[in-house]
């Protein structure tokens, strides 16, 4: 099993520097952070934005932004990945769960990184912290869509000990999926 950030209960905060001097901070994603998201999704190449979004987007439209930048903390969590330091950090990558309503705790997550920042372990930084979030928040499986494509998220979800499988309500997607905590019987 790789390592679940376990220094983010306490702070919040979660620091990794990679071999080569890069600096990220993973940290919950706040409210002054809408414009900083922006341009991350913005500057996301069409292929990173067609494997987050499962669809072909430019931009987001301001509504969605707002909600994403303000995640319901009962039911959603999100994490930005950023790099530099004050005024001058940069999103370089975002990751989410949302619960469902059922009874199981079920969470649908997404997650990409800027493609500058690809490549350098982030993408597994921001999963393992994800799962550390979810199993605080008595998750008991995550489950993501995927189009069959997108070969770096299928490994990484494979390196942490998802499943998959064909999506349910549209083949034409993989589904990913990790049982955090056995469901209750009943």
């Amino acid at each position: 099993m790789l390592e679940v950030a376990d220094n983010v209960a306490a702070t919040g905060l979660y620091h990794w520097s990679t071999g080569v001097g890069s600096r990220f901070v993973i940290r919950a994603i706040r409210p002054d952070d809408e414009s900083k998201l922006d341009a991350f999704f913005r500057g996301l190449s069409p292929v990173s934005r067609h494997r987050r979004f499962l669809a072909v987007i430019n931009e987001l439209p301001a509504q969605v932004l707002a909600h994403f930048a303000r995640p319901d903390g009962h039911a959603e969590v999100a994490l930005v990945a950023t790099s530099g330091a004050g005024s001058n950090a940069s999103i370089v990558g975002e990751a989410r769960f949302v619960v469902g309503a059922e009874e199981n705790r079920c969470a649908e997550f997404a997650l990409v990184v800027s493609d500058r920042a690809q490549g350098c372990g982030l993408g597994q930084r921001l999963l393992g912290t994800l799962i550390q979030r979810a199993l605080d928040n008595d998750v008991s499986y995550l489950y993501g869509d995927l189009l069959p494509d997108n070969h770096p998220m299928l490994g990484l979800a494979r390196k942490y000990g998802f499943s998959e499988g064909r999506n349910p309500a549209d083949p034409r997607l993989l589904r990913v999926r990790k049982t955090l905590r056995p469901l209750p019987a009943g």
